[in-house]
């Protein structure tokens, strides 16, 4: 399965969503901003106008794309989206100016040895419970069951400890119908995103172990395996150690096809 992690400072961007189109065009004179390329069937990342068009549904005819750059918030064009992750990552990946406070991975791997690494540290108490649920609502697991070999009193503690409902967004104006126009997605918000930094970073510098796997096809692994044996943790500490842990208002999001 094909994971993408994206983390980006919300202090730097939190101004930019609330920039008017117009003036965002006139601080950002990129091709990409500028080109008028409407891109009616497809999105293929080579302007804004093919963004809108691509991202609004019904698609919005070109007099109307050029009304919300004239008009529009890219707040209000965020709201309008029917990907809103995907949108927002491509006007992040187009802020030249920001690019220090935007970082992430795609890689094909698995979640089940990151889980295992959270659920041990919750059970032997090396982690609280904010680190747990951040790893399972980003991953979207409300059954860590589903991955990992427990025990009845295991996975009854773990019941307690995961909330069933995953769906509170990184903004409040995303609305609580955030997610529906992503195909497989998940986010967290200023605190949950700190706890899980907080988690990464100590699980690697400690090294921690990642029990009860019950099985992976990408990588190998025993109950002895530990947390620098895997791929997908040698992305995320890279991330969050070279970027991330300096930011003022770090958020993440997850997609996954």
């Amino acid at each position: 399965m094909e994971q993408l992690y994206e983390f980006f400072d919300r202090e730097a961007f939190d101004p930019v969503w609330r920039l008017s189109w117009a003036k965002f065009l006139k601080k950002h004179r990129t091709r990409w901003a500028l080109t008028p390329e409407y891109c009616p069937d497809h999105y293929d990342g080579e302007s804004l106008r093919g963004l809108i068009s691509f991202a609004i549904e019904p698609e919005p005819s070109t007099q109307a794309i050029e009304d919300i750059l004239r008009r529009r918030t890219i707040l209000w064009t965020l709201q309008q989206s029917d990907c809103r992750l995907f949108t927002m990552s491509e006007i992040m990946s187009k802020v030249l100016s920001l690019r220090d406070r935007v970082t992430g991975f795609s890689m094909k791997c698995e979640i089940n040895s990151l889980l295992a690494a959270a659920v041990d540290a919750y059970l032997t108490r090396r982690a609280g419970v904010a680190a747990l649920r951040a790893v399972s609502k980003l991953h979207c697991v409300a059954d860590p069951g589903s991955f990992l070999k427990l025990n009845r009193h295991e996975s009854a503690t773990l019941r307690v400890a995961v909330p069933a409902v995953f769906q509170a967004p990184i903004y409040s104006w995303l609305g609580p119908y955030w997610l529906d126009g992503e195909q497989w997605a998940n986010g967290l918000n200023v605190a949950e995103t700190r706890a899980f930094v907080a988690f990464v970073s100590c699980a690697w510098a400690e090294n921690w172990p990642c029990p009860r796997i019950k099985e992976m096809v990408l990588e190998p692994f025993t109950d002895e395996s530990r947390f620098r044996d895997f791929g997908l943790h040698k992305a995320l500490a890279s991330s969050v150690r070279r970027r991330v842990k300096g930011w003022q208002k770090p958020c993440v999001f997850r997609q996954w096809a």
